[in-house]
């Protein structure tokens, strides 16, 4: 994955060479370092990013009933920039780290801190982002607790049943280890909710079936057999 331009408001700085954000597969103990660069006729940004994943165990999110995620990964990413305008040289360095589960496509936490300095100035952030989707909290923001898969390993096809208290639209997604979407459905609105999956074209593996409902989503491993 790799980020090949930048925009503020009218300005379009497009990469010389693209910063590399992440690269596959990613175990526990690989690193990688990518330097970048982009440039237009006032700005020239130049940099090293470096991601590690330095850990993996439990995750515990709190802030309701606690919610615990086994076998999670921490990435740890260290970007060096430095900014070069007209009149400042900017140098900016963000340690971030991001904590992935296996079932999920976004971090399910992320932290990072942020120092800027010009010549005579520096100024340090940081900042925390909890995945409120996987978060725990109130129970109707979240389908966990009425999300039913089976058979599971499955065949040929698949039965999703949920309880949808708001009666909003609920779509039903099937994915990819990996996050691709090999198919979609729409589940309707009604108050109890089963819906049949034709899954006997897709190939044997594990899969994730997520069902959504505007902002709230549910998650299950689900295997092909």
């Amino acid at each position: 994955f790799e980020l090949v331009g930048s925009v503020n408001g009218a300005t379009v700085i497009t990469y010389s060479d693209p910063k590399m954000i992440y690269k596959w597969d990613i175990t526990y103990g690989s690193t990688w370092t990518d330097t970048y660069m982009m440039s237009d006729l006032t700005n020239t940004v130049s940099g090293t990013y470096t991601v590690s994943a330095t850990g993996n165990g439990n995750l515990m999110l709190v802030g309701g009933p606690s919610k615990t995620f086994s076998n999670v990964m921490q990435l740890t990413s260290h970007d060096m920039m430095t900014w070069m305008t007209a009149t400042d040289t900017i140098q900016m360095h963000n340690t971030a780290y991001n904590y992935y589960s296996s079932l999920n496509r976004y971090p399910l936490l992320s932290v990072s801190y942020n120092r800027t300095s010009t010549d005579d100035t520096t100024t340090m952030t940081n900042s925390i982002y909890v995945n409120y989707l996987e978060a725990v909290g109130v129970n109707e923001n979240h389908l966990d607790e009425f999300h039913a898969l089976y058979p599971n390993p499955a065949n040929d096809h698949i039965v999703v049943r949920l309880d949808n208290p708001q009666m909003d639209p609920v779509s039903i997604t099937i994915q990819s280890i990996t996050g691709a979407i090999v198919k979609e459905r729409n589940a309707g609105s009604d108050r109890n909710l089963e819906l049949s999956v034709d899954v006997s074209d897709l190939p044997a593996g594990v899969y994730i079936v997520r069902a959504s409902s505007g902002r709230i989503s549910s998650a299950r491993k689900l295997i092909i057999e």
